[in-house]
């Protein structure tokens, strides 16, 4: 009872003492605040921002960088860039992230704080953003006519993405991949490469494709006719694509056409020559090749027939049939104009040998020619045994030879793992490990025999198990 009475007892005081006193005797209780006429506001203190420098360069691909911004007083700053395309920036920290190029100018923005003010309330900078160099390298193409098309080749190292146009013409790229040449000739190729924000990069490489060499050959180096034989052709073979044109040395012994076709017009000798131009894509480094034509009164009907075919072992030479007149002598030689043999020389080995002859008989027009003796080189085998061989890992050294038919040469073995085997020149195989191996011999071809395939193979399995082999281990075969 005693606790809740004390307030009211005080609250009577207080109405007991206004009533005696007055309310105008009583102590003030006024407050003082801010509105106080009486109290004076603290001064600010002046402060400035300002930037580290008053321009920035950079390159578009550049990392987000700050220029550092030196804030005196306690202001907040924002930030802000007047092109975001160009670039923008953290409003809070001032981070700036390149967006493209061009030029923006970086302001901050400072409030006065709790203690400081500020007279100048901005700072700026300009920010320049530059193109990015590309790195770029075009490799042309240098070589002799081969058929194939060619271009050339554009690598664009940095940036990734890049656009590379083609065109024959410089500032004129409308082609997605570079033109492609054949013929023999020098061609430029230009090039442009582009990617936003990086400057655009030109270039040209060159296409050079030089004349490959030909050659021009008559089948014969000379000819004998008679008066009234028929019309007829030396056969000559162009390796390349240069045009040939024909002469005759003498027109009242023989003409010949455009296309080579002779027509004896009278006895004695004339030269038929050919002769030919570059083409576009060959180069002939002998332009014209001639043969000789013997025309005389009716003489001889010869032929002669060579030899074609593989070796045999057998000595083959060409055979010369004189159908008319009967008689006649015929000489051989292995050069021409050099007729110091009764009989056709012989071969017996393979190769190409050119046997020349020479019919003569008084009162006829002497006859010579040529025949070929071809012996091809006769297929071999080179073979092992067996396709397969097996041992254990503590089988001595073995041998397995190849069998080679015909004179070639076995070259050497090889294993295919010498962990698991190692094989001589002899064929001697030393085992090394467990596991499997193929064991290849390879052959050369002989003067006679050619190998195609020139190997044969076995294949080797060595498999575990053998420990108690005493000629390779010792100890009486235990290997620990």
């Amino acid at each position: 009872m005693l606790v809740l009475a004390m307030p009211l007892m005080l609250t009577s005081c207080e109405d007991i003492f206004d009533d005696i006193f007055g309310e105008w005797s009583r102590p003030s209780q006024k407050t003082p605040d801010s509105t106080d006429p009486e109290k004076k506001p603290e001064e600010k203190t002046a402060a400035t921002i300002s930037y580290a420098t008053a321009s920035v360069s950079k390159t578009f691909g550049d990392a987000d960088f700050i220029n550092d911004l030196t804030n005196t007083g306690d202001g907040a700053v924002t930030y802000s860039s007047s092109d975001p395309a160009v670039a923008t920036i953290d409003a809070t920290t001032g981070l700036v992230s390149i967006k493209g190029n061009g030029i923006t100018t970086i302001t901050a923005t400072v409030a006065d704080g709790e203690k400081f003010t500020y007279a100048t309330k901005t700072a700026t900078y300009t920010l320049g953003v530059g193109t990015a160099a590309m790195t770029v390298t075009a490799t042309g193409y240098t070589g002799t006519y081969d058929g194939a098309a060619h271009g050339i080749t554009v690598t664009v190292a940095t940036p990734d993405g890049a656009t590379v146009k083609y065109g024959t013409a410089a500032g004129s790229y409308s082609l997605t991949a570079s033109p492609t040449y054949t013929d023999a000739g020098s061609y430029t190729v230009y090039y442009e490469v582009t990617k936003a924000g990086y400057t655009t990069f030109t270039g040209s490489a060159t296409v050079e494709i030089a004349k490959k060499a030909a050659t021009i050959s008559f089948a014969e180096s000379s000819v004998s006719k008679t008066f009234g034989d028929a019309d007829f052709t030396n056969k000559l073979t162009n390796s390349g694509d240069g045009a040939v044109t024909y002469e005759s040395s003498n027109t009242a012994v023989a003409e010949v056409n455009a296309s080579g076709l002779v027509s004896i017009k009278g006895n004695g000798d004339v030269t038929i020559k050919a002769t030919v131009t570059d083409g576009k894509n060959y180069t002939y480094a002998t332009k014209s090749v001639s043969f000789a034509l013997g025309v005389g009164t009716p003489t001889m009907s010869v032929t002669a027939t060579g030899y074609n075919d593989v070796y045999d072992g057998n000595a083959h030479g060409i055979t010369v049939n004189v159908a008319s007149p009967s008689g006649a002598t015929i000489k051989y030689g292995e050069t021409e104009g050099n007729y110091d043999k009764t009989s056709s020389p012989t071969y017996t080995d393979a190769g190409n040998y050119k046997v020349y002859y020479q019919v003569t008989k008084d009162g006829y027009t002497t006859f010579t020619g040529s025949a070929t003796v071809v012996i091809s080189k006769k297929a071999g085998t080179i073979s092992f045994p067996s396709a397969t061989s097996e041992h254990i890992n503590d089988d001595n050294a073995f041998q397995i030879k190849a069998t080679i038919t015909g004179d070639g040469t076995i070259t050497g073995y090889s294993s295919s793992n010498i962990n698991v085997a190692t094989v001589d020149k002899n064929g001697t195989v030393t085992i090394v490990s467990t596991g499997t191996a193929i064991i290849t011999a390879t052959a050369q071809d002989g003067k006679n025999y050619k190998y195609s395939p020139n190997s044969a193979t076995y294949t080797l399995t060595v498999k575990g198990g053998g420990l108690n082999n005493p000629s390779k281990y010792g100890n009486g075969g235990d290997p620990f």
